[in-house]
């Protein structure tokens, strides 16, 4: 006997059973309902059987055309965990090389969605195959610190990265929700699962770039909550309401992919939504800890643990656990936590160790369990044997008069190890000696960047996360916009 709860497709039919009109993905065509997805994917599930794909075949899914094709791949998705089937989800924002490497790489059939659509009608209704112990999808990391790598997840470790994030967020089973980017992509994938496994509705539309849209998603969808990065919502903290409109009223924000500064979270809450949740989390572990409405907001940001059976670890240079509120590098482990990447025994060495899982943070975790972060191992710089933390100085530098943003990074030097250099997004040019007088008073000589380069805006991912070794190549491109310091 089946539960709920023990494979994607089973999470969804029990879904359908129990509220089989309510909302589960809406778009600008309308309202998709839990009964016409279930429908739909157990249609897709009896194409696919027909075009040879069985449980554990090992296949890879085009997914394009967001608009058009997004309630259709939505429910190929859907059919091939029914089937039990391997995929590979090639989304939209990967780059058209690596779309048509990896289904080699991996050594996976890519599904013609063409012939599935000259497909005659369905003959016979296809096996289930989808079991919770079996590999189910490729998951991509970010790729934001190096080249990004696949974990091979099954549908239990699926199913608890959804319930770990569902615990973050806030969310209720009527609740809309709308996520920083549509599906088909990567983010959404993970709202996806999180929201239908808890009876919600997903909604299909772009991100709104100021409070004007975001009132207008409101009104036309329905909004209750959204997820946003960093940079999304500095947007939306900046833009201005239409006059005499105010937002209606959100249950949950939830913010996530980047620092946030103190001040800013504080504006979030008095601006936006007093229900703002803000998030930490790693590809792959799905959500570890949060700031929750209601809970202080410090000159440093701790976060409380709430995935149930998580445990967390600041431990020290030979994995010895750490003192209460000592910064040492954290590590994580739970039961849906896989313990190796795909195809990559050297990265599973560095980040998989006795039964731990080492992400590259570094942070403290205090006497009340609650993690406060201090960056990442790989972006702390060595400048001339003093230890650099980014995370520390840039919301320092972004007080300064015209800036906007600011990123620090260490780039190769060959006398002082790395020399530190930050990228700003401002709004003039940059008085060279006020810069310098205001490093030296607020962070110290040591510590103050040597370059600074001005650039329009900081690359990011699709999801809003900084991407730092993008702004190493930049360094080495750069000339003539840029202030000298040391």
């Amino acid at each position: 006997m089946r539960s709920p709860m023990d494979s994607i497709f089973s999470s969804l039919a029990a879904r359908a059973a129990a509220q089989p009109e309510a909302p589960a993905f809406i778009d600008g065509k309308g309202v998709l309902t839990y009964r016409e997805l279930l429908e739909g994917a157990e249609q897709a599930a009896q194409r696919l059987w027909q075009q040879g794909v069985r449980a554990r075949a090992r296949v890879a899914l085009p997914l394009g055309g967001r608009a058009a094709g997004a309630r259709r791949t939505l429910k190929l998705f859907y059919g091939l965990a029914y089937l039990g089937a391997v995929v590979l989800p090639l989304y939209p924002e990967m780059a058209p090389a690596a779309r048509a490497a990896l289904p080699r790489r991996y050594g996976l059939r890519l599904i013609d969605l063409r012939g599935l659509a000259a497909g005659g009608p369905a003959r016979a209704r296809a096996p289930r195959g989808d079991d919770p112990a079996r590999p189910f999808l490729y998951e991509f990391t970010s790729g934001t610190t190096g080249a990004a790598k696949a974990l091979l997840l099954t549908q239990a470790q699926l199913a608890g990265v959804a319930r770990a994030g569902a615990a973050a967020d806030g969310w209720l089973p009527d609740d809309r929700v709308l996520p920083i980017v549509p599906w088909p992509s990567k983010a959404a994938a993970r709202y996806l699962l999180r929201v239908h496994g808890g009876g919600g509705a997903l909604v299909n539309l772009e991100f709104p770039r100021s409070r004007q849209e975001l009132a207008a998603r409101v009104r036309a969808a329905g909004v209750t909550a959204f997820c946003g990065s960093v940079e999304a919502l500095r947007l939306l903290l900046k833009s201005t309401p239409a006059p005499g409109e105010t937002l209606p009223p959100l249950r949950a924000l939830r913010v996530s992919g980047a620092p946030m500064r103190p001040e800013e979270l504080r504006a979030l809450r008095a601006q936006i939504t007093p229900n703002v949740h803000f998030c930490y989390g790693t590809t792959e572990t799905g959500m570890i800890a949060a700031l929750r409405p209601g809970e202080p907001v410090g000159d440093t940001l701790a976060l409380r643990p709430v995935a149930p059976g998580l445990e967390a670890q600041a431990v020290g240079m030979n994995d010895e656990a750490l003192p209460a509120g000592t910064v040492g590098q954290l590590r994580y482990r739970a039961p849906w936590v896989p313990d190796k990447y795909a195809g990559n025994p050297e990265a599973s060495a560095r980040h998989f160790r006795g039964g731990w899982f080492y992400p590259g943070d570094l942070g403290s975790i205090d006497a009340a369990g609650r993690i406060v972060l201090q960056g990442r191992a790989d972006d702390v710089i060595n400048f001339c044997g003093a230890m650099i933390v980014p995370q520390d100085i840039e919301p320092v530098l972004a007080r300064f008069p015209g800036v906007d943003e600011v990123a620090v990074v260490g780039v190769p030097h060959p006398s002082a190890g790395q020399l530190p250099v930050a990228f700003v997004v401002a709004r003039g040019a940059i008085d060279r000696a006020a810069w310098r007088k205001f490093c030296e008073h607020h962070i110290g000589d040591l510590r103050s960047p040597r370059r600074v380069i001005r650039v329009r805006e900081l690359p990011r991912n699709p999801a809003g996360k900084l991407a730092r070794e993008r702004l190493v190549a930049l360094y080495r491109r750069a000339s003539g916009d840029n202030v000298a310091h040391g």
